[in-house]
């Protein structure tokens, strides 16, 4: 945009001027999107499985639970992660949300390894709490990201 345009919009009523700046960033906002629409299901669903993961954590850690005696914590563990990236795959632009589950998988699997070794602790499931804090932190952004977009369309 030139000074001179800016100059003429500058003119106009303050009502008009805020409805045309508004609907200049509506248009720019619902014609680019950089992450996946905010999807609660998944939300839900990373929020439980942490839950679970820390309450399988703290019973493990207090009780000294060998690997024999977890149950099929694991299996189902991995299970959830595979049914969230699928959830997450079905959307464009959800690549990270996808690539971080990968991680988190990876990491569930370095923990199974070290409790075929021997008891675990609290503290060797941190990288796993690292994963989880950052898909909850881009759960979170996207959620944000909706309403704000919702803030705009109602303007």
């Amino acid at each position: 945009m030139n000074s001179h345009k800016i100059k003429q919009i500058l003119k106009l009523p303050a009502c008009l001027t805020r409805s045309i700046i508004g609907l200049t960033l509506m248009i720019s906002m619902s014609s680019c999107q950089f992450n996946a629409p905010y999807d609660d299901k998944t939300d839900a669903a990373i929020t439980e499985l942490a839950k679970e993961t820390e309450k399988f954590v703290a019973r493990c850690d207090v009780e000294r639970v060998r690997y024999s005696k977890a149950g099929t914590f694991y299996t189902d563990a991995t299970g959830s992660i595979k049914a969230i990236k699928d959830r997450s795959g079905l959307y464009l632009k959800n690549e990270r949300e996808i690539e971080a589950l990968n991680r988190l998988e990876t990491k569930f699997e370095r923990l199974k390894q070290s409790h075929q070794e021997g008891p675990i602790t609290s503290s060797l499931a941190e990288p796993i709490r690292v994963s989880f804090r950052s898909l909850q932190q881009m759960q979170i952004a996207k959620k944000r990201s909706l309403a704000v977009s919702k803030s705009i369309q109602e303007q």
